[in-house]
């Protein structure tokens, strides 16, 4: 089967089609096209004979979604870009704009940072195809960097104003980290004064995640909710030492920032080492505590064997060493084990 270049009608992303074919779905957007239009699409577009059609109209459809974009209205400004795109489908600036829009828009359940995600990709793959990646890139990197610092704080904020299962709050951690993930993606085509901007919702993002929380698990006798405390796990903290291990300069400012102490930077293997040992140190401080009942109480089982042979007479103090025999053994085997 021989494929042919197209162009998206819909996204103006570049894929290849089947010509023998009606209709396929775009990898990108995935919205049904017809292989017709995405390739006459294509040849307008090498050929340099498109013209643009409705001038007039593009440029007033363009002011007002610009104008309610900046004045943060966005369920108009995406209607707008909506309009605009289906017009002129490579205008980066409303192919970025309308998947911000698309993301602040939703309510916290169709959260996602999936779509911002895809688009931003697609408008890196116009940019170079037209040759403005240079002169656009630094404007779209703030304001996707904008659009996920709103999302972040908008995850928080839920958080916060709701007493939420344990479900629920593993999908407000997996939603923290499509935020840093996106961070991530931006921040190697920032320059420097934005990577410093992106190092601190980096910075905050991994607080966040890090930052103990908890999850309703009931009612009580009396209606108050019963709450657990949710830990991170083992992987996932290395993976987040990972990360701060990945950015270098900004590392010495997020361990300060986390462990709220100053320290060397630390090698990988320290660090691993280090969260393997503040893993285990409620498992320890339980442990201690264990110690220290049984040796009270290795002390206690003698005392009142005696105690009770003395006052029930002699009849009961053979009774008396079995029973004292059988409890310390019991009592050294426990202790051996917890030790």
């Amino acid at each position: 089967m021989k494929l042919v270049a197209a162009k998206c009608p819909n996204c103006g992303a570049n894929i290849d089609v089947n010509p023998k074919l009606e209709t396929t779905k775009c990898n990108y957007c995935n919205q049904a096209i017809l292989i017709n239009d995405a390739i006459e699409k294509y040849k307008l577009e090498i050929s340099g004979s498109l013209e643009v059609k409705n001038l007039p109209q593009i440029d007033n459809i363009t002011k007002l979604a610009n104008r309610y974009y900046d004045n943060q209205e966005y369920e108009e400004a995406y209607q707008q870009y909506d309009q605009l795109l289906k017009l002129d489908a490579d205008n980066t600036d409303a192919l970025l704009r309308y998947g911000i829009c698309k993301t602040l828009l939703n309510n916290y359940i169709d959260f996602t940072m999936e779509y911002l995600s895809k688009t931003f990709d697609n408008v890196i793959s116009i940019l170079k195809e037209k040759n403005e990646y240079d002169d656009k890139i630094e404007k779209y990197v703030e304001e996707i960097l904008y659009a996920t610092d709103v999302s972040q704080e908008a995850t928080i904020k839920y958080y916060n104003s709701y007493s939420i299962n344990r479900f629920d709050l593993e999908q407000v951690q997996g939603k923290l980290f499509s935020c840093l993930d996106l961070y991530e993606k931006i921040y190697i085509h920032a320059n420097d004064d934005t990577k410093e901007k992106i190092s601190d919702s980096i910075l905050l993002a991994i607080k966040l995640i890090c930052k103990e929380k908890v999850y309703k698990t009931g009612k009580g006798e009396y209606g108050n909710n019963i709450s657990e405390k949710y830990n991170i796990d083992r992987k996932t903290r290395i993976l987040l030492e990972q990360k701060k291990m990945h950015y270098g300069h900004v590392l010495e400012k997020i361990e300060n920032f986390v462990n709220d102490t100053n320290v060397e930077k630390p090698s990988e293997t320290e660090i691993i080492s280090q969260d393997s040992s503040n893993s285990n140190e409620s498992i320890y401080n339980k442990e201690g505590f264990i110690i220290t009942i049984l040796c009270i109480t290795g002390f206690l089982v003698p005392i009142i064997g005696i105690a009770l042979t003395w006052t029930l007479g002699k009849n009961f103090k053979q009774k008396n060493k079995i029973i004292t025999t059988i409890v310390m053994a019991i009592w050294f085997l426990i202790l051996i084990n917890s030790i």
